[in-house]
């Protein structure tokens, strides 16, 4: 420092008008933009569990309009969102049930109508979409004619004579069944466990050859892990076939399928060992069993499928998975359920199947694959516009429609 003179300090930088306002601009674009981010269902079930609808910020309902709906129309749950729903309205309003579990939701955005019941049919839903479609009237009147039309299709209003006539019909027929429900019910009952047990029985034969393959294979001085494993799966099998034998109800029969799928693990994981494979993680929450078939062994190879409501991780076998990178198509076991064979993915756990009763119409693939392979497993079930919950809490149906061009799938609401 020079002496007699003071040190130069430059002024520090000042912000000029335009530039502060720039930057405020531009914090209130973001704060305006946030919303467009959209509306979970998780946010739209916790709403409609509390008062019965769910309107997303900016959507400009009403919140009168909307406890009139509620009031006016019990066991309907509505809800207005200000941006498209991923996936569709339909689909939002299926998730919304699922949380919920059970009831109908209708669900509006700018361009959709859209609706999920476990109370009214497909057809009946989309009806009441259609009552709506076909102008661009604000969300709480599109809303209070879907409702209508809903109550219209089913309450007393309109009743003929020939509906009286059924109903009338209808009650006399209630009295002879309830006399014979107990006999029936009984019988069914019985015939229902004793058809699960068998193919429990037919699974467990499978395992105890594979165990007596196995052991003549693997000595305990070259392989001590694999001898090991092939131990722990003779001890669940040595339980489960013990417990088949005493088992009187569907339920001990399920957790039998899910001992067996852990003894399955534990064969495929002692063979890799005795030929030199990698022994692959378990699986959380716990081994599967062969998505086509449970008799081929645990599942390998992770695949995917798809359907309408969303898509789905499974696991199948080496040779399941070879044949779907080669285009071909593995043909799944068939389990008797109720008289009827039906894929074993659809059986209930309690007749050794994964319990997918949901799954119908639907691809899969697997890594490596071209394209994935479709299959059919409706065999002439009743089939919707809308989509199939997966897994639903129940069976539902849904529907979606638009305003100004109503058709089925997906169209637009006209706003």
């Amino acid at each position: 420092m020079v002496e007699g003179r003071e040190a130069y300090r430059p002024a520090p930088p000042t912000i000029g008008p335009v530039v502060r306002w720039i930057a405020v601009g531009a914090f209130l674009l973001l704060l305006t933009a946030a919303p467009a981010w959209g509306a979970t269902p998780e946010q739209a079930a916790a709403a409609v569990g509390l008062r019965g609808y769910y309107v997303e910020e900016q959507a400009s309902v009403p919140t009168d309009a909307m406890e009139s709906l509620v009031a006016d129309f019990d066991a309907l749950y509505f809800v207005a969102l200000a941006t498209e729903a991923d996936g569709g309205a339909d689909f939002f309003a299926l998730q919304v049930v699922e949380q919920v579990g059970e009831g109908t939701v209708i669900v509006i955005t700018p361009d959709e109508l859209g609706a999920y019941s476990t109370t009214y049919e497909s057809d009946q839903l989309t009806r009441a979409l259609e009552a709506a479609a076909g102008g661009d009237d604000p969300y709480e009147i599109d809303f209070r004619a879907i409702a209508a039309q809903l109550q219209e299709g089913t309450g007393w209003g309109g009743v003929g004579w020939i509906v009286w006539a059924l109903l009338i019909g209808g009650v006399v027929w209630l009295a002879w069944w309830l006399s014979t429900r107990s006999r029936g019910d009984t019988k069914a009952a019985g015939e229902r466990l004793e058809e699960a047990r068998e193919e429990i029985k037919k699974q467990l034969g499978v395992i105890a050859n594979q165990i007596i393959e196995f052991s003549d294979q693997a000595k305990a001085d070259q392989y001590p892990e694999a001898v090991a494993r092939y131990r722990k799966a003779n001890d669940i099998f040595d339980d489960a076939d013990e417990r088949l034998a005493k088992a009187t109800t569907l339920l001990e029969l399920e957790a039998l399928t899910d001992d067996l799928d852990d003894a399955r693990f534990e064969i495929e994981a002692a063979r890799s060992i005795v030929e030199g494979r990698p022994v692959a993680s378990r699986p959380e929450p716990k081994p599967v069993a062969c998505f086509f078939d449970p008799t081929h062994g645990t599942g390998v190879v992770e695949a995917e499928i798809t359907t309408p409501a969303g898509n789905k991780k499974v696991w199948v076998c080496q040779r399941d998975a070879d044949q779907l990178r080669q285009g071909a198509k593995p043909e799944p076991r068939t389990i008797p359920v109720d008289g009827n064979r039906i894929p074993a993915p659809r059986a209930p756990r309690s007749h050794g199947g994964l319990g997918l009763d949901w799954l119908d119409v639907f691809s899969i693939i697997v890594g490596g694959a071209s394209q994935g392979l479709p299959y059919d497993w409706s065999r002439g079930g009743r089939r919707s516009g809308g989509r199939r919950g997966f897994p639903s809490p129940r069976a539902g149906a849904g529907a979606r429609t638009s305003r100004s061009r109503p058709s089925e799938g997906r169209a637009r609401r006209g706003r």
